[in-house]
């Protein structure tokens, strides 16, 4: 069996997966990976952000720019409508941003075998960031990078490093999912000395019910799609052929 035969059965049967699932759990566990850790948990940020972009789209607004923070912290400043369903669904995009892109770029990949497009669309999208979006330096050229590093995987010629690389940035963005729940149960939180509401209580002040109601029913919708992807993500089987 050749090298592109082998490639391909492995990659139509998921094998890359568990492989990616121990190098992303390496990736969070181990101090001398930070290296790697870092722009991925800076991915994780921009796919929150964008979520509230997204969701400002959604209910008629826009989003005006961006800002990604070197403390992993990001704001998305948007104009939307200022009715309570609105003012709730913008905050709940963030929240669901970063497990939601997980998921999809998981069933693009695993199940699809599309990791060379998946990363070719993250790397446009952070041109496009760069270029339209983009609100302060920092950001910009975090984004350029992004652009380019998204590119230069997207064009070499492994197969099996497309969906390789893609599968880690997907379940690398689950474990940023698990490990950000903390944010999800707070009421707000310090930047530059100013006191900030948190996105969930942005949520529960425009909807009924208490902080606490709306932090249990996003955490299970957090885990609930990830779970989702892990279980629809699954390759379908490869049926043999007859002789």
């Amino acid at each position: 069996m050749n090298f592109a035969k082998w490639e391909q059965k492995l990659i139509q049967e998921g094998h890359f997966f568990w492989p990616a699932l121990l190098l992303s759990i390496a990736i969070h566990q181990m101090p001398f990976l930070s290296v790697i850790h870092f722009p991925l948990q800076l991915l994780g940020t921009y796919f929150h952000e964008w979520g509230h972009g997204i969701a400002a789209y959604l209910v008629g607004g826009r989003l005006e720019f961006l800002e990604i923070l070197p403390n992993l912290g990001g704001t998305a400043y948007s104009y939307y409508p200022t009715d309570s369903a609105s003012r709730a669904i913008v905050p709940l995009g963030g929240l669901i941003g970063t497990p939601l892109a997980g998921a999809v770029i998981l069933l693009l990949t695993r199940r699809l075998a599309l990791g060379r497009y998946v990363l070719a669309i993250v790397a446009l999208s952070f041109l496009a960031t760069a270029l339209i979006w983009a609100g302060t330096p920092y950001t910009r050229m975090i984004c350029f990078i992004g652009a380019g590093l998204g590119a230069a995987l997207a064009l070499q010629p492994i197969r099996a490093v497309h969906n390789l690389t893609a599968q880690i940035i997907a379940i690398q963005m689950m474990i940023e999912t698990f490990t950000s729940l903390d944010y999800i149960w707070i009421d707000g939180f310090e930047r530059q000395g100013a006191w900030l509401k948190s996105d969930i209580a942005k949520v529960a002040d425009h909807l009924w019910g208490p902080r606490m109601f709306w932090s249990i029913a996003i955490t299970c919708l957090a885990l609930a799609i990830i779970a989702a992807a892990a279980w629809f993500s699954k390759p379908k089987p490869v049926t043999g052929q007859g002789a």
